[in-house]
Order: structure tokens, then C-alpha cells, then sequence
């Protein structure tokens, strides 16, 4: 009875053993082995990119594709995170603290570039004064450093102000403008990076760059892919073709989504992942007119939109905000409050929009007649420059900004020279102070909501429209780690 009950037991106890080793083999053979899987990435920055171009520009990210491009080759001290009870994960720095109004001190890690090579305090500092000068487009609060001082005992660097300054800081410094720049970098050759992957190959005539993980970089997973292959095809028709025909397994859909190909491409994806409505779609108004100087013939503009609204095509809402629900400095129950005239004597204007709309028929028409109701006699134009030709009086715009700031945003729309926006930055100088300044957070919120209030007020844009961000994928990979609100496309966090 003994020898049969220990033969029952060491036969149940292979049994179970052959089940586990069954398993592994299981998800060893389902599951693709990413050090030697790439990640192919539709990148639609290449079909612009010339041979002569830098793939780009850290100082001037122009478009979301560049932006969230420099997020995977950067880190700076943090890094914006949702699973982190403060915001922030550790970016160069484990640890940040506020000494006084005026200075903020960072704990850095031991941490070294893609190639291997240390990542040294005085690396760090020089890029951080860097940002004092540098033209980054939603750069505030650097631009009142004063000085670096670092304590290489400790390991630490603190930032010593001119001015006070709150926990903006913070998300600045969180953004890939702030990233951490190799000396390579700068001269357009990103082969050494701190951030979570380098560029190991660049076939613009072929239209791909490779990337491949940084495993130094705080930032990467065990599950990070290994490789990418950022790519455009020759032929752009090729695109509108089946996955299967032309596999890949990631492609950010560019804005206006509800043409007829985009949602061929969406019909034809494997899977799609939406985000909430957060691309907002508005009128600036161009510099070099001279009607863009009186406010009333800018109310009346905005008027159109809100007295008659136009008719939008499906997947597409009405939108009166620069900053869209769920997002930090969203009015709640606001109403724009414009005046309304008795008559409206009529005025010729074009508007420049992007030739991507030029076969929206239904669209122009409608805002041909809107603006008509309010005395405009409008001519559409088409073009892809972001520059104006001195005859436009408005030109439409797209935004996505950051879910969990708004400041960002602001600069980003305000900024100098690049800013659609910069035309009215004195206006908002003063609030930009207020905001960076102030300690208390109650009081820095408000003062955001009231600088949101006077852009729509006093009509320095003209929100139009909503819609969400869409991405296509292939059914091999997941995206559960990427923000709903925005859909960052951060390739060392696809699983």
C-alpha cells in the first residue's frame, strides 16, 4: 500500500511537471522573441524629410511626430508617468525636492549613454544652462536660471533661480525639450542618446531609419523591443493597401481623420486604439494682415463659428476651447461672450487651410457660409506651409497638448517667432510670470483658467473643432501602457 501511494504521488508530481515545462514552450512559441522582432513603425516625418534635412530639430519640434521622436532618444531628470504616485518617474534623477521659492535640487543617478560612456554632473549641467538660451518651444522657466551647482560628494545638482519659481519646474523638465543632448546631437547625428533608444541607421533615398534600445537608459523595459524601423514607403498609395500586403504594426494616424483615406487605412487595420477628443482644431491669425489688429472684425470671425456652426463630418465635434475636457486648464460650463452687432458690413478675407482638406467639399461650403451670415466674403486657400502669405487673414491649425499641464501648451502656441500665437505675447507676459511664479498651487491653477479665458475672450485663436487621436496596429502588440488622453507614441513602452 506504501510502494503504491508513493508511486501515485512521484507519477502525479512528473505529471505536473511536464504540464509547466508544456507551458513555457507554450508562450516561448506564441510570443515573438524581441531581441530579434522589430517593431515596424508607419513614420509619416520621413515622407517630408529631404536628403540634406536633420530628421530633427530638439530645439524646434514643429510637429507631434518629432516631438514624441525626441522622447525616445532623450530623458531628462524626469519623466511624466502614471504609475508613479507623484507624476514623475526617475528620469537622470532618482530623487528632486524644492530648497526655496528660488532653487530645486536633484539626486542623480549613475546612469550612462547608449554607447556605454558614463553620463557625467558636468554633462548634465552644461546641458541644463543649454535651456537658458535655447529657443525650445515650451521652454518658460529655465529661461530665469541663474546658476548650476553641483555637489559630486552627494551626487546632486542644484538649480539656483533668478526669480521664484513652483512645481512647473518640474514638468518642464519632464518634457522632451528638456532631454538630456549628447554632443553628436547637436550636430544632427543621434547615434550616442541618453533616452530609451539611439538611431543605428538612416536610408532616407529608402525612406527608413533604424533604432536600436538603449538598455542604460532608466527609461526601458525588459519587454522594450529591441528594434524599430521607423519607414515611409516610396509609394504612398502603397499605404492605403492591406496590413497584409504591407505589414506594420504601428501607424498614428496624422489629423484630419475623417477623409476618405484615413478611413480606408482604419477599415483596413488589424486593430485601432482612440484616445478621448484631444486635437483641436482653431483659426490663428496672421501677423503681417492688418485687419488681425482690430478686435472686433476678430469677434465677429469667431462669431461665425459660434452663431452658425458649421457642419463637421462624422467623428468630429464642435469644440469652443484651446484646451479640450480632460485636460488640465479645460473650462468647465464655459460660454464665450461675444458681442453681437445689429449689421455687419461686408469684408473680403482668405483663409489659408491644409491642402488636405481641399476635397472636403461639404466642410468648405459650410464655412463659406458661416462666415457669410456674418458679413465675410471668405476665399479658401490651400497649403502646407506654416508660414503666412501676407494676403491671408487666418490660417487653421492643429494641437494636441499635454494632458496633465497646460503651461506647455501655452508657451508651445506663444512662443516667439513659431508660435501661431506669438503675434499677441505681450498680452500674456505678465500671466506667464504669474504662473511660473506663484507658490501657491490653488492660486497657479487659477491663474492658468484666466489666462485660458483671455485667449477665447479676446479672440487671440478661434477653436473650431475636436477630434480624438487614433492609432493602427497589428494584433501582435499592445499598447494597455500608452495615456488614453493622449496616445504618446513611446515605443520602449509597446509591449
Amino acid at each position: 500500500m506504501k510502494i503504491f501511494m508513493y508511486t501515485k504521488k512521484k507519477i502525479f508530481i512528473i505529471f505536473i511537471y511536464f504540464v509547466l515545462i508544456a507551458f513555457v514552450l507554450i508562450g516561448v512559441m506564441s510570443s515573438p522573441n524581441k531581441s530579434d522582432t522589430e517593431l515596424r513603425v508607419l513614420f509619416s516625418r520621413l515622407y517630408r524629410l529631404g536628403k540634406d534635412t536633420p530628421i530633427i530639430d530638439p530645439f524646434n519640434t514643429e510637429t507631434v511626430d518629432e516631438y514624441y521622436l525626441l522622447e525616445n532618444l532623450t530623458v531628462g531628470l524626469v519623466r511624466d508617468s502614471s504609475d508613479d504616485l507623484r507624476g514623475y518617474e526617475p528620469g537622470l534623477a532618482e530623487k528632486w525636492w524644492q530648497v526655496n521659492p528660488t532653487a530645486w535640487s536633484f539626486k542623480i543617478q549613475n546612469l550612462k549613454w547608449s554607447d556605454g560612456q558614463p553620463i557625467t554632473l558636468n554633462q548634465i549641467k552644461e546641458n541644463l544652462l543649454r535651456l537658458k538660451t535655447s529657443n525650445g518651444r515650451h521652454i518658460l522657466y529655465m529661461r530665469a536660471l541663474k546658476d548650476i551647482y553641483i555637489n559630486y560628494e552627494l551626487n546632486e545638482i542644484l538649480l539656483q533661480f533668478s526669480e521664484p519659481v513652483n512645481s512647473g519646474l518640474i514638468h518642464e523638465l519632464s518634457l522632451a525639450d528638456s532631454g538630456l543632448l549628447h554632443t553628436n546631437n547637436l550636430k544632427s547625428d543621434w547615434n550616442i542618446t541618453s533616452g530609451p533608444y539611439a538611431v543605428s541607421n538612416i536610408d532616407l533615398v529608402s525612406g527608413q531609419i533604424m533604432l536600436k534600445l538603449n538598455e542604460h537608459c532608466p527609461l526601458t523595459r525588459k519587454a522594450s523591443y529591441k528594434k524599430i524601423k521607423l519607414f515611409f514607403p516610396q509609394d504612398a498609395s502603397e499605404i492605403l493597401r492591406s496590413f497584409s500586403e504591407f505589414p506594420f504594426d504601428i501607424h498614428a494616424l496624422p489629423p484630419y481623420k475623417f477623409r476618405e483615406k484615413p478611413q480606408i487605412l482604419i477599415k483596413n487595420a488589424p486593430r485601432s486604439k482612440l484616445s478621448t477628443a484631444n486635437l483641436i482644431y482653431f483659426f490663428a491669425f496672421n501677423p503681417d494682415n492688418i485687419q488681425k489688429n482690430s478686435i472686433s472684425t476678430r469677434i465677429r470671425f469667431a462669431s461665425a463659428f459660434r452663431e452658425f456652426p458649421i457642419i463637421l463630418p462624422e467623428g468630429i465635434k464642435s469644440n469652443n476651447q484651446m484646451l479640450p475636457f480632460g485636460y488640465a486648464g479645460h473650462l468647465s460650463d464655459f460660454t464665450i461672450k461675444i458681442k453681437r452687432l445689429v449689421s455687419y458690413p461686408e469684408i473680403n478675407i482668405k483663409i489659408l487651410l491644409p491642402a488636405a482638406l481641399k476635397e472636403t467639399t461639404l466642410l468648405l461650403d459650410s464655412i463659406r457660409s458661416s462666415l457669410k451670415m456674418v458679413g465675410f466674403a471668405t476665399e479658401i486657400t490651400f497649403n502646407d506651409s506654416q508660414k503666412f502669405d501676407s494676403t491671408v487673414f487666418a490660417q487653421l491649425y492643429n494641437f494636441k497638448g499635454n494632458q496633465r499641464e497646460s503651461l506647455g501648451s501655452w508657451a508651445f502656441l506663444f512662443s516667439e517667432g513659431n508660435g501661431p500665437l506669438s503675434f499677441f505675447r505681450p498680452q500674456v507676459e505678465l500671466l506667464f510670470k504669474q504662473v511660473t511664479a506663484v507658490q501657491d498651487e490653488n492660486a497657479r491653477k487659477n491663474t492658468l483658467l484666466e489666462l485660458h479665458i483671455k485667449v477665447l475672450e479676446e479672440v487671440f485663436a478661434v477653436p473650431i473643432a475636436v477630434e480624438p487621436s487614433i492609432v493602427l496596429h497589428s494584433e501582435r502588440i499592445k499598447l494597455n501602457r500608452w495615456n488614453l488622453f493622449d496616445l504618446r507614441t513611446r515605443y520602449y513602452e509597446v509591449e
